[in-house]
Formats: C-alpha cells, structure tokens, sequence
C-alpha cells in the first residue's frame, strides 16, 4: 500500500516520526502543523494546520486531496487535578486531543468511504485505558478519543475504510516539558506522586522512531488490528490492571505515606514502572 498520507502534529516527537517514517516506506507525505517553520529538515511537503480551527481544518485537506492514511496525532500533555482544572484549559485539552482528530477524520471519511478504502490512525494513549490521578483533562480527552476511534472502527467496516488506534505507553518526547500548571498545595502530594511516576518511566521510555514503526505497520499490515499497544510500561501497566481490584487501587491512593504507596504500588503494578527510592 502507498498513496498520500496526511500526519497531524508532525513537528516533533511521534508525529516527526511519523512522517519521517512513511516517506522512507514511499509514500507522499503531508506533514502538518501549527507553525510550518517547526518542520524544517522534513523529507516531505509541510503545511500549515490547527486542528482546533475549522476553517485552517478545511483549507488544509481542500489542498491535498484524495488521502489515503490519515494520522491523528496532535496532541498536547494536560496534567492536574479534577479540581483545579479550569475551564478554559480542559476545553483546550478536549479541543486538541479529541475534537482536532474528529474535524480531520471528518474531512476524509466521504472520499474513503465512496472509494471503499483508507486508514484512519488514532494517536490514544495507554492513558486512554488506565488512569492515575493528576491527569484528569488528559485522560478526558484520550477516553473520548478511544470511544469515537472505535464506534468510528465499526461504522466504518461495511466501507472497507479501515481505523486502527495506537496507544502507546510513555514516549520520550517534548509534550512533558511543557509548562503546564502546577498543582496546588491541596493536590501537592498526588502531583508530585505522578512526576515520580514519569521520571521513572524516563527510565526506559519508548522512542518516537519505535511509535513511527507501528503506525506503519498498521497501516500496511495484511492482518489489521483494532489496538495496538506500544512500549513495554504500557503492556505491563495494562495487563496488571485488568487484574487489580478497584478497592485495592482505592486503598493505595488512600495511603498518606509515599513509602507504603510506592510499596503498594510495585507490589501491583511491578518493580519495572516503579520509581526508585531511597
């Protein structure tokens, strides 16, 4: 399979990747972002897009025409508590992470579904199955995006237009070195509680490239799939999770003291994506 592929937020990290990665597999590659000078150094043709804007939406896809891969990525981090959020930041979350990837679907879905073929990418998260505190706008946001992906998968099916979603685990890329807000001194120890938990995961995050393999492959396997997890921490996180009772999840995150939580959680979750204490 080649064809045109269209790869939102493909600036930096899996959607770079991404783009790099599907130009090597021959395809032509519309690498699309907010400010086009961040692609410079791409392989490939680079457009200006915000996923959050209909009209940037409509005028990107009217210039490429018929595509034949779409790649859902843009996204931004958004970590804090269900408390604190505010509005306008939870909106932005929603409008990037979800509503960005519907406009986009949305612009491609006639022509695929009129031709009989396609394929939809969805960038999710592991953070769309399994949850931890001080994520709330971000696990909002990669929820409703594995809901819609998937309703989208069997709408789809009679149409011969395929949808595949990539949740990977923790990825070494720039969208946690964002300035996000920080959590207030009511959520300090939960906030700090999650930072322990990334740097951990920093360990042996998975890299870009590694994501950039499996949305090829994707979309040119023979042998489709709905889900495809990527990295290590995210097979582990959510292989033992679907074995773990809420209420011991409920009385660890009841602990007042990070040792005997930390000691908890390895002892359900594992030493792999425990942080390291002394």
């Amino acid at each position: 399979m080649t064809g045109t592929v269209v790869v939102t937020g493909a600036s930096t990290g899996i959607g770079r990747a991404t783009a790099e990665a599907f130009h090597a597999a021959g395809f032509d590659v519309v690498a699309t972002m907010r400010d086009p000078g961040a692609g410079e150094g791409l392989p490939c043709r680079v457009e200006a897009l915000d996923v959050t804007d209909d009209a940037s939406v409509a005028r990107l896809f009217s210039s490429v025409g018929p595509v034949d891969v779409l790649v859902n990525n843009a996204g931004i981090g958004a970590p804090g508590s269900c408390e604190d959020t505010d509005m306008d930041f939870l909106h932005r979350a929603m409008d990037t992470n979800f509503s960005g990837a519907v406009r986009c679907t949305r612009q491609v879905l006639p022509q695929m579904r009129e031709r009989g073929e396609g394929c939809l990418l969805f960038t999710t998260s592991v953070a769309g199955r399994v949850v931890m505190p001080f994520q709330s706008a971000y696990h909002a946001s990669k929820f409703a995006l594995e809901g819609w992906a998937e309703t989208l998968a069997y709408e789809m099916a009679p149409f011969g237009v395929r949808v595949a979603i990539i949740e990977p685990g923790f990825v070494l890329t720039p969208i946690f070195t964002k300035d996000y807000p920080q959590p207030s001194a009511t959520y300090a120890q939960i906030g700090g509680r999650l930072v322990e938990f990334l740097l951990a995961q920093a360990r042996h995050g998975t890299m870009p490239d590694h994501v950039a393999q499996v949305m090829v492959e994707a979309a040119t396997t023979t042998r489709p799939k709905l889900r495809w997890m990527v990295g290590p921490d995210a097979l582990r996180v959510a292989e033992r999770m679907d074995n773990i009772a809420e209420d011991e999840l409920m009385a660890m995150y009841r602990e007042p003291d990070d040792h005997a939580f930390w000691a908890t959680f390895q002892k359900l979750f594992g030493p792999e994506v425990t942080p390291e204490r002394g």
